[in-house]
């Protein structure tokens, strides 16, 4: 088993597990209320931690894996240093998202893009200001069009990408009494996202979108299901996963994964931060 005393206890932060089976622990708050900018890195498959120093303390972030196996990390920069551990890109475009924390971040279905939803400033996101793209090549932000109405922005939520879907689960900003714990973002044709309640398991993703995995098609192609508990329960199956990564799932994934050992990739890491400095 693995031994947690290595890693400090944390919150605020996220995990991303790479396509070895490393999964990365950035930053966050410690018990103490500090913030840190060291980086835990637990191999699933030896059951063994290693660190890093980061360039940069960060909380309340959100990161995804890149096709290339670089992480991206998007949101509350709390200070900024510059060394050659760590790649900090500056972005531009006409629209630019503003400093923000709580954010969800997902990789666009094209491999091409990350999708960021919601956030907090010193107030709630203007539903308008909620949702961006950040072009991975040009590093140039913009506002994707969507229709099917705005839905209400939340932070400290999560999001995952399920079929064509970005799924959208829990958090805090919404009146939970009237509206979905769960909302669902048709991302499937980049010109235009649409916001929807129906999830269709049956369609997977066009086939321009080789980095992420689809659902399995139904037994009936034509059913559709509004969103209830028990149709998504894969999304909020999803949304536990860090959870059940951190709490439990270490164990398992060793058990899994000893006998799959592929070829080693290398992760490097990028950090978009809401400001900059001169270096």
């Amino acid at each position: 088993m693995v031994e947690d005393s290595y890693v400090s206890r944390k919150r605020s932060l996220s995990v991303v597990v790479d396509y070895d089976r490393k999964m990365y622990l950035f930053g966050g708050w410690l018990i103490n209320n500090e913030y840190t900018n060291d980086m835990f890195i637990l191999d699933t498959i030896n059951l063994s931690w290693s660190s890093l120093n980061a360039t940069v303390p960060m909380v309340n972030y959100g990161a995804t894996l890149l096709p290339n196996k670089n992480i991206i990390y998007i949101g509350m920069v709390m200070s900024f240093t510059c060394t050659d551990k760590w790649s900090i890109k500056k972005t531009s475009g006409p629209s630019i998202p503003s400093k923000r924390y709580g954010l969800s971040v997902v990789l666009g279905l094209d491999g091409k893009q990350v999708i960021i939803f919601g956030g907090k400033e010193n107030t709630i996101i203007d539903p308008k200001k909620s949702l961006y793209n950040l072009n991975i090549n040009t590093f140039e932000w913009s506002i994707p069009n969507v229709s099917g109405g705005i839905s209400k922005s939340r932070y400290y939520h999560k999001a995952h990408v399920i079929g064509k879907y970005m799924v959208i689960s829990f958090g805090m900003g919404y009146n939970k009494s009237i509206e979905s714990d769960i909302l669902l973002l048709d991302i499937n044709n980049n010109n235009e996202y649409k916001w929807t309640s129906i999830f269709d398991p049956s369609t997977p993703p066009s086939p321009s979108s080789p980095f992420l995995p689809s659902l399995r098609p139904s037994t009936n192609p034509k059913t559709l299901s509004r969103i209830t508990p028990a149709a998504m329960a894969g999304a909020i199956i999803g949304t536990l996963f860090d959870v059940i990564l951190l709490s439990f799932g270490t164990y398992f994934l060793y058990k899994w994964n000893k006998n799959n050992q592929n070829k080693k990739h290398i992760t490097r890491t990028i950090l978009i931060p809401h400001s900059y400095s001169n270096c």
